[in-house]
Parts: C-alpha cells; sequence; structure tokens
C-alpha cells in the first residue's frame, strides 16, 4: 500500500492543531459594548470568544445578537461582553482530528469555532474557521478522495476519483508543514484576515 494511503483524504489524516488559526483575540468578559464594538470593526469574522482573565473562553458572542443590541440607544451604558455572551455550546481541542471539525460545522451556522488547550484551564488557543475547512475539502475533493466527514449523496464537497500524484502531492504538503492556519492553505499565500 506504500507509505501514505492513497485514498485517504487529508481532512481524515490531520489534527485541529495543522488547520486552526493561531494568533486569536477573544473579548474580555469586562469590556463595556464600545469595546466590544471596537473589537468586531477590526473583525472578519461573525462569532466572537468572549474570555475570563486566564484567557479561558466563557462564551460566544454572535454579530446577530450583537446586531439587535445596536439599535438599543441604552445598551452601551448598560452592557459588558459578559452579558451578550452564550455559553459555547462546543470547543475543539487541537488533538482533535479534522473531522470532528467537519462534523461539528454541519450542525453549527458559526462561521468559527474557539480551539481550547487539552488540560486545564482549557484556555483559548486558535479557532478553526468554516472557510479553512471548506479549503481544505475542496483539495480533497480535487484529488478525487472522500473522507469520512460525508459522502457526494449527503450534500458534501466530496466526488470521486482523481489522479494519484495530485493526492501524494497533498498528502506530502501536508505531511511537510506546507498546509498551514491563517493562509490559503499553502505556506507562503496567505488569506485574508
Amino acid at each position: 500500500a506504500g507509505l501514505l494511503d492513497k485514498k485517504t483524504a487529508l481532512s481524515d489524516r490531520m489534527r485541529v492543531e495543522q488547520v486552526m488559526r493561531r494568533n486569536v483575540e477573544g473579548i474580555a468578559e469586562h469590556a463595556d459594548f464600545n469595546e466590544v464594538v471596537h473589537f468586531v470593526e477590526h473583525s472578519h469574522d461573525n462569532t466572537y470568544p468572549v474570555l475570563d482573565e486566564e484567557r479561558c473562553v466563557v462564551g460566544l458572542i454572535r454579530f446577530d445578537l450583537l446586531n439587535q443590541a445596536f439599535f438599543d440607544p441604552h445598551v452601551d451604558t448598560l452592557l459588558r461582553a459578559g452579558d451578550l455572551a452564550t455559553p459555547p455550546e462546543v470547543l475543539l481541542r487541537p488533538s482533535q482530528p479534522v473531522r470532528d471539525a467537519v462534523d461539528l460545522f454541519r450542525h453549527t451556522n458559526d462561521d468559527c469555532v474557539p480551539v481550547v488547550t487539552d488540560d486545564k484551564p482549557a484556555r483559548l488557543i486558535g479557532t478553526v474557521r468554516r472557510s479553512d475547512l471548506t479549503t481544505l475539502l475542496i483539495r480533497d475533493r480535487k484529488a478525487g478522495v472522500q473522507g469520512t466527514g460525508g459522502s457526494a449523496g449527503e450534500g458534501s464537497l466530496m466526488s470521486a476519483k482523481m489522479g494519484y500524484q495530485q493526492e501524494a502531492g497533498l498528502a506530502a504538503e501536508a505531511s511537510a508543514g506546507r498546509i498551514v492556519p491563517g493562509t490559503d492553505s499553502l505556506r507562503g499565500s496567505a488569506a485574508p484576515g
């Protein structure tokens, strides 16, 4: 079978730590409304982690809820980030397989999910963006492999076979560390944001 199973998708071989964006910030739970607005203005996401003093995720602010608060004339003096946050339903860990993240995004409308340390306390160390996973799934599709994340019949981005050389090249890129977070998936071609 060779060194690599040529039928295995990148999304099945990779861990969350290989696709997460590492340079992420959160909003302090005690931040006032103006600080929250400033954070949102400089973000490319629509889901914002709210952190305690130890950088533990205590909640998420979603843009749709924040958008409602914009129309309340008294909100800027009354609310803190912690008041706007809802408890995080799910968090990812760096050691989890990417297919767990793919499954998670099937059940949420969030554009990113926080990644926290494996050990306690679970501190924010990154995020996984839906767009980054989509890029990876498209690469799998172009390589002609299907991950355990689904089948074409289930509406996933996977399709039937293409060439061995292209898939082997993608596997080599992943194992060599050239597929990196915060980029277009290939080292050296930075994505916006």
